[in-house]
């Protein structure tokens, strides 16, 4: 029954009970739970037997979507900026070299093809199968590990990973405290957490009141405004967003933003070693940045990352670049 067990497959635990898995043929095996995970594809399906309401939403949404919600993010210059000019340099501060890596939340490559540059094989793990075959197709699977499995009950040994990324998935995940815990059982003693997560927003409107230091109730007053105005522009981002086009949602699908003190507290309260870098600070309406022309936008952020430092806003980035170092 173990004949033929390669690296890779002595990588994975069952994510019910997290002893061992045997290879079965193209399948694995949990003898304590009696459980047959298959292999779909090139897939390894590893989800528990039982997703909750959020998460079954979550793995459908993104199977409908991948392809659309990837396109649109390479359409905009605000995203690909932020990736290229920001996230991965400080990622890859870093050195990848000879590292086992694990891509959290994959979604559709769009950071795992640039972590291939730096490290030759990596394990994608990502809820969604719709993902996982999008980004298998890109990327085939001479450098990759394909997994369909659930952040918050990771199917890996204990201390299986160097490296684990996380590129704007975590606050996907309803409960953020419990994959957190799965991330720090998983990777090895001084291994590294790298992400990116959105904050709670912090408007232009605020910004400006803040900044000018306006009178309390006129800041509301504005807030109470600008809210009303949204109603509009809310629409009109539906449009843009046109991958979502025919979904209807039953669940807040960033059920777990948090602001980037929480993230702080949490890895702290895990024995981590925590720091970020704030990008981004709306001080102009959302629209400007999310324009087509790339000089534009490029302008904005470098204009943004100086006024975070002169008006010590960082915790009120757009977004947070997350570097955190297991003790």
């Amino acid at each position: 029954m173990n004949s033929g067990i390669s690296i890779v497959d002595k990588l994975f635990s069952c994510p019910v009970c997290m002893s061992e898995l045997i290879r079965m043929r193209d399948n694995l095996f949990c003898s304590q739970c009696n459980i047959k995970f298959e292999m779909k594809e090139g897939i390894y399906c590893l989800l528990p037997p039982h997703l909750d309401s959020y998460d079954c939403e979550q793995e459908d949404v993104f199977n409908k979507v991948h392809s659309g919600y990837d396109e649109y993010l390479n359409k905009h210059p605000f995203y690909t900026l932020i990736r290229d000019n920001y996230v991965l340099p400080y990622w890859f501060k870093d050195d990848f070299r000879g590292k086992a890596v694990l891509d959290l939340g994959c979604g559709t490559g769009w950071a795992t093809s640039a972590i291939l540059q730096k490290e030759p094989f990596l394990t994608n793990l990502d809820i969604s199968s719709g993902n996982l075959k999008f980004t298998k197709g890109k990327l085939g699977e001479d450098r990759a590990t394909y997994v369909h499995a659930d952040m918050k009950h990771l199917p890996f040994l204990k201390e299986s990973f160097d490296i684990i990324t996380c590129f704007w998935a975590m606050h996907h995940i309803s409960d953020p405290m419990q994959a957190v815990k799965e991330i720090k059982r998983v990777l090895k003693k001084d291994g590294l957490f790298l992400g990116i997560e959105p904050n709670i927003r912090y408007t232009w409107v605020e910004f400006w009141s803040d900044t000018l230091r306006l009178p309390p109730y006129l800041k509301k007053k504005l807030i109470g405004l600008h809210k009303i105005a949204q109603r509009y522009t809310g629409k009109r981002l539906e449009k843009e967003e046109y991958y979502m086009k025919g979904i209807t949602l039953r669940h807040d699908h960033h059920g777990g933003l948090i602001d980037i003190a929480g993230y702080q507290r949490i890895f702290s309260d895990l024995s981590f070693d925590f720091e970020f870098k704030p990008v981004g600070l709306e001080f102009v309406p959302p629209r400007f940045f999310m324009s087509r022309n790339k000089s534009l936008v490029k302008n904005l952020l470098e204009t943004s990352d100086r006024w975070i430092r002169t008006f010590k806003k960082s915790d009120k980035a757009h977004f947070n670049i997350i570097k955190a170092r297991k003790i």
